[in-house]
């Protein structure tokens, strides 16, 4: 047997599992158009006279097959690369061309079903989901996938809504639950929820402020405004908390959050400056669900991790 470098293979293929939860999956037969050079047994013609003969999708695929759907509609399935000057292409070593995903989920799944994938990376599965109206689950571990994910499909014309869930925020929730409310089932009532903010101002060494509207409390001469334990801190939020800071002419706002709205570093810094108060934003971090830690008062607060352009 004749063995060959490593650089000389192929490294351009890749495998799809597809997952079933039971026996009761669909497997939908695709039927593909193909032009032909002359008319043979039945073909037929198409508006601009091109023959042409409808058959079982080929088992071996390539370029860019015409799919008609049960409706006599035809579409084109570019399952081709996504390369560097493709239209899709948004940076993914691994990205798959949304043609590919749109005969995989036509050939398994109905308007209205539920697709899922959980290593979504560039986003194409939800994309195609959603064009051909399938419901969608995403995950990935990467919170730039997931900005990547929310802008493809804010792209799609008529997107249907959809919400951004943090997996660590439901366990943030129940410690906020435990810790302030009466149950983790219930929603906090306004003494819980003050109970909270009064928590993460003593960690910071901080005290609470009555009567403002988005500012929670001061530390020295900086006011203080605490994110919400499951939702990320928007620009729209510390827009107003910058807003009313300079309202009060006072010149310094700290920032305390969970998590945060992708790309709202530099751009409240700067429209923070402009209004004349300095903004440092600070992570709160899991340290302060730990009983242990709270109680000595072990619990550092650190400027979020960003990327400099």
């Amino acid at each position: 047997m004749v063995e060959l470098p490593v650089e000389r293979l192929c490294r351009t293929n890749t495998i799809r599992f597809c997952s079933t939860k039971s026996t009761e999956f669909k497997v939908n037969g695709l039927t593909e158009r193909q032009h032909l050079e002359k008319p043979s047994t039945g073909s037929s013609k198409d508006e601009p006279g091109r023959c042409f003969a409808d058959t079982v999708l080929r088992d071996v695929i390539e370029g860019a097959p015409l799919i008609v759907d049960k409706d006599g509609t035809v579409a084109k399935c570019n399952i081709r690369l996504v390369l560097n000057l493709s239209s899709e292409r948004l940076g993914y070593a691994t990205q798959k061309p949304e043609g590919l995903l749109t005969l995989l989920l036509k050939g398994a799944s109905a308007a209205g079903d539920l697709v899922a994938d959980f290593f979504c990376g560039s986003d194409t599965t939800m994309a195609v989901a959603e064009k051909l109206g399938r419901r969608w689950i995403g995950c990935d571990l990467e919170r730039w996938a997931i900005h990547t994910t929310r802008k493809r499909l804010l792209g799609i014309e008529s997107c249907q809504t959809f919400e951004v869930l943090n997996l660590d925020k439901y366990e943030c929730q129940y410690w906020q639950g435990v810790t302030f409310g009466d149950s983790r089932d219930k929603p906090l009532t306004e003494r819980a929820l003050y109970e909270y903010l009064a928590f993460v101002l003593k960690l910071y060494g901080a005290a609470p402020v009555l009567g403002l509207e988005h500012l929670h409390g001061r530390k020295g001469k900086a006011l203080v405004h605490i994110g919400a334990v499951d939702a990320p801190v928007t620009i729209s939020q510390i827009g107003v908390a910058i807003k009313e800071c300079a309202q009060l002419k006072q010149d310094e706002l700290h920032v305390l959050g969970w998590e945060w709205e992708m790309g709202l570093y530099y751009l409240m810094v700067e429209e923070a400056r402009k209004k004349g108060v300095k903004l440092l934003l600070l992570q709160i971090l899991r340290e302060v669900m730990e009983q242990q830690a709270a109680a000595k008062a072990d619990v550092r607060f650190f400027e979020p991790a960003y990327l400099e352009a």
